[in-house]
């Protein structure tokens, strides 16, 4: 179905912006080096640094969300690092140039069909906009994992023009990921234990702790820094082919 197709008889709002996800915006995203991951999500690494590129279709609303995360862990997103596009974080984005949402409104077919070109699509090209011109640029310059920790060098953290709650800065996954830093840049055997520490307060059967004894892993003998490396890479190895990302 095309835009030339919609009428009162196959109006239908979740095809619609599934299509229009995949053809307006798809081949864009594509031009930087995204990939399609899952039903509706566009991802792509940079240094050690997953970008994404998320939407939410129900049958009458649309949300869009981008976010970060080092490869190295083992959730498919946390929106923490990131922006609800078409929610009240993303207004943000350029100043609210684009800023918008969307949402279907009434159940009479041909006025929904009217709506959809008068409203839902001009509004949906304001998303594109917002992706194309605010999202993308600070991805192109947040473009590694270390310039993911440098922002927390700041008192004030932005992402997307949003400012981090560092409330967050308390959960498990975060501290995950600096003492994972602190071990490949700092005081390896600081991190290591405080890794540990990490591991003996969850629950055996999350993800999470499940890498973490990947990472402290070892055959015999102290871990050494280059085993604990060889095991990170195993486990970026691991993530990259789930999203099916090729090396960088």
């Amino acid at each position: 179905m095309n835009e030339q197709e919609v009428n009162a008889e196959n109006y239908d709002f979740k095809r619609l912006m599934k299509q229009n996800v995949k053809n307006l915006l798809g081949p864009k995203l594509k031009q930087y080096g995204f990939v399609k991951y899952g039903v509706n999500t566009y991802v792509r690494e940079m240094s050690g640094l997953i970008q994404m590129i998320i939407f939410n279709i129900e049958k009458d609303r649309l949300r869009a969300f981008a976010a970060y995360h080092p490869i190295f862990v083992p959730y498919d997103c946390i929106l923490n690092y990131g922006v609800e596009i078409t929610g009240s974080t993303g207004i943000h984005l350029l100043n609210g140039k684009y800023y918008t949402t969307l949402m279907e409104m009434g159940e009479n077919k041909e006025e929904q069909v009217k709506d959809y070109y008068k409203r839902i699509l001009p509004n949906f090209n304001k998303i594109v906009n917002a992706i194309i011109e605010g999202v993308i640029p600070e991805m192109e310059e947040n473009n590694s994992f270390l310039c993911f920790i440098k922002k927390f060098e700041s008192e004030k953290v932005l992402f997307f023009e949003h400012e981090f709650d560092f409330r967050f800065t308390k959960q498990l996954v975060h501290q995950y990921i600096f003492r994972v830093y602190d071990c490949l840049y700092n005081d390896f055997h600081e991190g290591v234990e405080k890794l540990k520490d990490i591991r003996a307060v969850m629950d055996e059967s999350d993800e999470l702790r499940e890498y973490i004894e990947q990472l402290l892993g070892t055959e015999s003998g102290e871990l050494t820094k280059e085993q604990f490396i060889f095991n990170l890479e195993k486990i970026v190895e691991e993530r990259r082919k789930k999203y099916k990302l090729k090396k960088k």
